[in-house]
């Protein structure tokens, strides 16, 4: 019986993550043509962004001072903007509810990094 509990726990957990990771924003540096590419720093982990079904949540997990956030649609037409401090602010929340099913980019600017990822809903 406790070897069942276990494995219904176990499998409760395993196939949540799947779930929950399915709703992850992957996150990459954007490097300009002809720039050298950065080794650290780049790769997303200052920011996580997580899908929902009416918005978009930036969990910033290190401060990185001011940053623009922009999301633009597959045409390139900027539909939200937004600068705000990280060392202060930790987490944005962009409503999408309104916004038309589609693809989107979604883009963080600070200093002299951007990052980037695509999402579609």
């Amino acid at each position: 019986m406790k070897r069942t509990i276990y494995f219904i726990v176990f499998f409760f957990f395993y196939t949540t993550g799947f779930v929950l990771a399915d709703n992850q924003i992957p996150i990459s540096p954007v490097t300009p043509p002809g720039s050298p590419s950065r080794t650290r720093g780049q790769n997303g982990t200052i920011v996580t962004a997580t899908l929902t079904d009416t918005e978009v949540v930036l969990n910033f997990t290190t401060a990185a001072g001011i940053a623009t956030i922009t999301v633009t649609d597959n045409t390139g037409s900027i539909v939200y903007q937004q600068t705000i401090d990280t060392d202060t602010n930790k987490v944005l929340e962009i409503p999408i509810d309104s916004w038309d099913s589609g693809n989107y980019t979604l883009t963080i600017q600070y200093s002299d990094i951007a990052l980037s990822g695509d999402f579609s809903f």
